[in-house]
């Protein structure tokens, strides 16, 4: 009997601080301790394997694809072999079975499948619990995890993905002869030879050495395949796109580099040597490489200038003054000849690595500018999320004023701009400047009523409660005239506001009634944010990223605003209030506090009656204000606790009920 764990590694892939158990005589091991061991060893071994050795086909792993007769299905049988995925856990086939796999078919257009290779484990052999009853008659648990495989198959790949797709090393410079021996010809010593291996895998690191990225669907790819339909028969077949994943192994890394980098004089194993033709001006280029293929090349002149074919159908003129049928002569000019072609074929490979580098570099330069773009549609998104989330609060906060209203209309106008997508700017629309244009440029009616306003000349008062709002519409039409409209007697102010007339609105509603809750002060002001950020809707140069960073610092001063002699206390909550004492649950003891972002807030929990049980844990206040402390259930028996919570100004207690 066996249950599947549906496919998921034994571990997750994140970089972690290692744990391991501390031993000590008469401690008493639990499933717990035993676990956090082996994880212990597992993520020190998978950690190696995925950052020293790689991901990938190891060894075996050859595929056969058969259809499934009178079905959409096929059997893919994977050949005994081991690969590793990109968490660094092995991937292990005994090969021989048969899989059979569903494809995922549409009814029109490209139907090949990308076939991968994913761990998998089930759970297997059940054993009675000790103490729970005789046999499997009463509770019982499974005794073993089978590690195995199964096959995954999916209808694209995406190619730029670092963990579907072959680990490709653009180029490493390897040392030259100079880098091993002296003027003369002579070994340098070691200590100076080192150097030189030294800057060959300093040369990698700088080029290809990468920020940590996680891998949160670990794969090995293994091949693709394409369907043949003839009448009501389907055959699959294996194509080679050339982005099989391979683990590098260190003989065949050792191999590549001892062969070329002790290949100084003649790396490709060519011989060249000259004879004459049976004319005046004709002679020979005899070559021979290491696969002993031989090649004659003939080399003929009218007027001193010699041409002949290459591989790639051009031409290459040499200067060869006086070819006679002296063949004395021209065995003296063999050296010259053959360090000319030496230089030919050094030149020649020059420019084709060249050639590819510009399309590498050019194939970069798409890919950065792509994932630029998409950093940027990320912070515009977020951007927008960040005000609504600060707004709300603002909203809450200053209930009941013209500072609420205003609050909630800016709320509107940011949950309009995510619905119409307005953060998807890319460099591709570079001219659109959506985001832009939606901060500081597009203009929408907006009503507020319920005022006491008065309208007089370029100023508008809102009285509310003992407070004056003054509006200087003056400082408005510097961007462009909103058309404030002043209705006395209904208590209504109009106009046509962009959100960032919206923004100084909701500075001169709460410019009376707000102070800030941050201590030190928070600088920049939020007046000083404001003009921050209409300098940058003011500078037709400015990026959408710098609109975005703009619109965020004004909404960090808007998080601190209260109205003034608001007192914001100390208070926590227990999630849940009452909890089971399992192994892997935990007790969350969060709450909010009016001291300074960064205080640290300390959480004591003490057994009432004798042999009282004291843990204490320990937070920090958040940017909004919040603190958290997780506790693990199992540290606790069954009993009545008091959690006592302080940040060092005001502390609260609570009663907690472990059953």
């Amino acid at each position: 009997m066996s249950e599947s764990s549906n496919g998921t590694a034994p571990r997750d892939c994140e970089l972690e601080y290692f744990e391991r158990n501390h031993y000590f005589h008469g401690k008493l091991m639990t499933p717990r301790d035993m676990e956090a061991q082996e994880a212990y060893h597992d993520g020190r071994l998978r950690m190696l394997a995925r950052d020293v050795l790689g991901s990938g086909v190891v060894r075996g792993l050859a595929v056969e694809v058969e259809a499934v007769e009178g079905t959409s299905d096929i059997t893919v049988t994977v050949s005994k072999g081991v690969a590793l995925d990109c968490c660094g856990t092995p991937v292990v086939v005994e090969g021989g079975d048969g899989v059979e796999v569903s494809p995922v078919l549409a009814a029109e257009g490209d139907n090949d499948q990308y076939l991968y290779l994913k761990y998998d484990d089930c759970k297997r052999e059940t054993v009675p619990v000790p103490g729970g009853g005789s046999g499997c008659g009463g509770e019982c648990e499974y005794n073993r995890i089978l590690e195995k495989f199964e096959i995954v198959a999916e209808r694209v790949v995406d190619v730029d993905d670092p963990h579907r797709g072959p680990h490709v090393v653009e180029e490493v410079e390897f040392p030259k002869r100079s880098g091993v021996v002296d003027d003369d010809g002579q070994p340098k010593s070691s200590e100076e030879v080192n150097v030189e291996l030294l800057r060959l895998a300093r040369a990698y690191h700088e080029t290809h050495r990468q920020p940590y990225t996680s891998c949160t669907d670990p794969h090995v790819y293994l091949c693709r395949i394409t369907p043949t339909v003839a009448g009501e028969t389907t055959t699959w077949s294996i194509v080679d796109d050339g982005l099989g994943q391979y683990v590098y192994s260190n003989e065949l890394l050792y191999a590549a580099i001892a062969r070329h980098a002790a290949a100084f004089d003649n790396p490709h194993e060519t011989t060249l040597a000259a004879r004459a033709g049976s004319s005046e001006r004709e002679a020979f280029l005899h070559v021979r490489d290491g696969d002993d293929d031989e090649d004659d090349v003939r080399l003929t002149s009218a007027e001193n200038q010699v041409e002949f074919e290459v591989t790639d159908a051009s031409t290459l003129d040499l200067s060869v003054p006086g070819v006679k049928t002296n063949a004395d002569n021209i065995a003296t000019n063999t050296t010259d000849i053959t360090n000319n072609t030496t230089n030919i074929s050094e030149n020649t490979t020059k420019i084709g690595e060249n050639t590819t580098n510009i399309t590498t570099n050019t194939e970069n330069i798409e890919n950065l500018t792509k994932r630029v773009s998409m950093l940027e549609r990320y912070v515009l998104d977020k951007t927008l999320k960040y005000k609504i989330s600060c707004f709300e609060r603002a909203a809450e906060a200053f209930n009941g004023t013209f500072a609420q209203d205003v609050a909630r209309k800016i709320v509107a106008r940011a949950e309009a701009g995510i619905r119409g997508g307005v953060y998807r700017n890319t460099k591709e629309n570079r001219d659109d400047r959506a985001f832009h244009v939606f901060v500081g440029k597009n203009r929408e009616e907006e009503t507020f009523e319920g005022l006491e306003v008065v309208e007089d000349d370029d100023i508008i008062t809102v009285t509310e409660n003992d407070h004056e709002i003054t509006i200087d519409t003056d400082e408005y039409r510097e961007r462009g005239d909103p058309g404030f409209d002043v209705d006395s007697e209904e208590g209504v102010l109009k106009g046509d506001f962009t959100l960032f007339d919206l923004e100084l609105l909701f500075r001169d509603a709460v410019s009376e009634i707000s102070d800030s809750r941050h201590d030190p002060p928070l600088e920049p002001s939020y007046e000083e944010a404001l003009r921050e950020l209409r300098d940058v809707l003011n500078d037709d140069e400015a990026e959408e990223v710098d609109v975005a960073v703009a619109q965020d610092l004004v909404c960090e001063t808007v998080e601190w605003l209260r109205p003034t002699g608001e007192q914001r206390g100390f208070e926590f909550e227990l999630d849940p209030e009452q909890v089971q004492t399992r192994i892997h649950e935990t007790l969350v003891v969060s709450g909010f506090s009016s001291r300074p972002r960064g205080t640290t807030v300390r959480v004591r929990i003490s057994r009432t009656g004798d042999n009282p049980l004291l843990v204490t844990g320990e937070g920090e206040v958040g940017r909004d204000s919040r603190w958290r402390v997780e506790f693990p259930v199992g540290d606790f028996e069954r009993g009545t606790y008091e959690v006592r919570a302080t940040d060092g100004a005001e502390s609260q207690s609570k009663r907690l009920d472990v059953r």
